[in-house]
C-alpha cells in the first residue's frame, strides 16, 4: 500500500502519526505492508500541490529505501 500524508495544520512532525499507520497496516492477517511519503508546512491551501509534489518525494523515497517505511519532508513547503 502506498499513502501520501500533506499536513498543512500545525503539528511539528506528523511522522509518528504515519508510523502508527504503517504499525497498524502490519498488523494486518493479510501481511500487507505500507510505504508513507509525508510532507508539511506552515501554508494555506494555496500550496497544496508543492505540498502534496513533496509528500509523493518521501513516498518514493519511502519505496526506494526499502519499502515499509516513513519518510517525511517536513515544513517541505514554505
Amino acid at each position: 500500500m502506498e499513502f501520501r500524508i500533506a499536513d498543512t495544520f500545525t503539528t511539528p512532525d506528523p511522522a509518528p502519526l504515519a508510523e502508527r499507520l504503517r504499525g497498524a497496516v502490519a498488523t494486518t492477517p493479510q501481511g500487507i505492508t505500507a510505504s508513507i511519503g509525508v510532507a508539511t508546512a506552515g501554508a494555506g491551501p494555496q500550496m497544496w500541490p508543492e505540498l502534496l509534489k513533496a509528500a509523493d518525494a518521501a513516498l518514493y523515497r519511502a519505496k526506494d529505501s526499502g519499502r515499509d517505511r516513513v519518510c517525511a519532508e517536513l515544513q517541505a513547503v514554505a
